[in-house]
């Protein structure tokens, strides 16, 4: 009798502990599950960038060992900086996520102060330094300065001794050209105008007009589609011939191909042939550039996640931290700066094609 119940109260205690684990262990895999937010365009004029990001990214997220360990949280902002807000605060008070990647400048400045306030690692995918500011905020892309530098040096390489600005007002744009008018004057090019317009104007001809009474070298277009295509139209309808236009990876972020053919640009550094193909098979078609550093921005938090042993307070891992990549090794360097290379490029059949 006394070792039978003996044998109920061991029976009892095994089947307690073993409960006991398993609570734990479901709670521990509770708590280690990160959360990561994406604030990206998935309607309006540039979904097509955005759809692409998302589907790498969830392609990569895939072919993890360790994908159980994350939770991918993907909202649209349309390209508008108040849905960017209102996608930022419910990734953060919502959904509680432990890091943020957000496409472009337009997102990137509006998230970084709310990631800031909430301790919450945040990488934007694009070229302008000052998103990074703060602790918590980083920057992934060619960096203004260099990119700036290779294009008002190859404008005058080309023989041409002066240019003439066509902004839209973005951002992205507004920042780039910071660093832009001092190399135009560093590498020779005189200046002749800057030009602005709104985002969705259609109508050029007076700017255009305006442009060509200077007779400037070149044209160099900060701007994108659809708005990009309709200006380079109206201008040869004057015209204006495509070696006569130069600007950045924006050039080639269009589906009116033939528009923008023969144009040459100064692009961020792409991938490998070989990555390009194999993400072709993965999601049906070869990403934008953009793309690619949005993939590689999970990479580093997945590798970051790791070395932290999942805990969510990567900060200190983050800074200094090197990967290797589809466009060869990254490093996070001080101020928050994932800097890559460039290339000169030129659209050629309809599709970006490497010079130097």
């Amino acid at each position: 009798m006394i070792k039978k119940m003996i044998l109920l109260v061991v029976l009892v205690a095994v089947v307690i502990t073993v409960l006991v684990l398993w609570n734990n262990k479901s709670s521990e895999s509770e708590h280690e599950k990160i959360k990561i937010g994406f604030v990206i365009q998935l309607t309006g004029d540039w979904a097509h960038l955005g759809q692409d990001v998302k589907d790498m990214i969830v392609a990569a997220h895939k072919k993890m060992e360790n994908r159980n360990r994350y939770e991918l949280i993907f909202e649209d902002y349309g390209f508008d900086p108040k849905k960017a807000a209102m996608a930022t605060n419910k990734l953060i008070n919502i959904d509680k996520v432990d890091s943020i990647i957000s496409l472009f400048t337009n997102a990137g400045f509006v998230v970084n102060p709310i990631a800031e306030a909430n301790n919450i690692p945040h990488i934007c995918i694009d070229n302008v330094k000052a998103v990074a500011n703060g602790k918590f905020n980083f920057v992934h892309g060619a960096m203004e300065e260099k990119t700036t530098a290779i294009l008002a040096n190859e404008i005058k390489k080309r023989g041409n001794d002066s240019a003439t600005i066509i902004i839209m007002k973005d951002p992205w744009t507004e920042n780039l050209i910071k660093s832009l008018i001092p190399n135009l004057e560093k590498a020779g090019v005189e200046l002749l105008d800057v030009l602005r317009y709104n985002p969705g104007e259609k109508d050029f001809r007076m700017m255009i007009s305006k442009a060509m009474s200077k007779n400037p070298d070149m044209y160099v277009l900060m701007t994108f589609d659809p708005t990009m295509s309709m200006l380079i139209k109206q201008f040869r309808e004057r015209g204006v011939t495509n070696d006569k236009f130069t600007g950045f990876e924006s050039i080639q972020m269009t589906d009116n191909v033939d528009m923008v053919e023969g144009i040459w640009f100064v692009n961020m550094l792409m991938p490998g042939q070989n990555f390009l193909d194999e993400m072709k098979s993965e999601i049906g078609r070869y990403p934008n550039t953009f793309s690619a550093y949005g993939y590689n921005a999970f990479l580093l938090l997945d590798e970051a996640y790791r070395r932290n042993n999942y805990n969510p307070d990567i900060i200190d891992v983050l800074n200094g931290l090197k990967i290797n990549t589809s466009i060869g090794e990254i490093e996070v360097r001080d101020g928050g700066v994932i800097e890559t290379g460039n290339t000169v490029d030129v659209m050629s059949n309809g599709k970006s094609e490497i010079m130097y």
